[in-house]
């Protein structure tokens, strides 16, 4: 989840990235993948997954039966939203991704760091109802349009961990090392979709 006050104002979100480590494979293939962005209030995120959200804001933004991802260590991949979403610059952010299993039992991994508060949320099964509130996040990046202007943040962090769906937690203006004056360090690699 990405805070309001991280976000910087309105923008339409085109695409989602995460930076690959050198760990795990270098493709990922992932089965039935839905993505849903939303809003919610609060800064930490609750134990069920369906509480993250203000009502009425849930919107599927990507959904596929068979996502195939690669890329090399260090490159950012990037997933481009079939319907972009359209943030207004207030509430915080939710990202949710749900998948139902992989091919060939294949993963990238990439780049984490700890934050401070629980934005994320993982669960085992793609209907569950609640999951395991987690700080530990990966490096994500969020493409956007802002008016005319088009950008993506670098420095935005999310996690992928655990099977089934995961609730994640983008952190745009957020330093990933404590020796630059941010909030977590940059650490290991954990799966992309696992």
């Amino acid at each position: 989840m990405a805070l309001e006050r991280e976000l910087g104002g309105p923008m339409t979100i085109t695409g989602i990235g995460w930076q690959r480590t050198g760990e795990g494979h270098d493709w990922g293939t992932y089965l039935d993948v839905q993505m849903y962005m939303g809003i919610f209030d609060d800064d930490n995120l609750t134990a069920f997954f369906d509480s993250n959200y203000a009502p009425g804001t849930r919107t599927l933004v990507y959904s596929t039966d068979s996502l195939h991802l690669e890329g090399a260590p260090g490159e950012w991949v990037t997933l481009d939203l079939e319907q972009p979403y359209s943030y207004s610059g207030t509430g915080n952010l939710v990202i949710e991704i749900q998948r139902d299993g992989t091919c060939d039992n294949t993963f990238l991994m990439t780049w984490r760091w700890y934050t401070v508060g629980y934005r994320m949320l993982t669960a085992g099964s793609h209907d569950a109802a609640s999951g395991y509130r987690d700080r530990v996040a990966s490096m994500l990046r969020i493409e956007y349009s802002q008016g005319l202007e088009q950008g993506s943040w670098a420095h935005v962090k999310s996690l992928f961990a655990g099977a089934g769906r995961t609730v994640h937690p983008p952190f745009p203006e957020l330093n990933p090392c404590p020796a630059a004056g941010g909030e977590g360090r940059r650490e290991g690699s954990s799966p992309l979709l696992p």
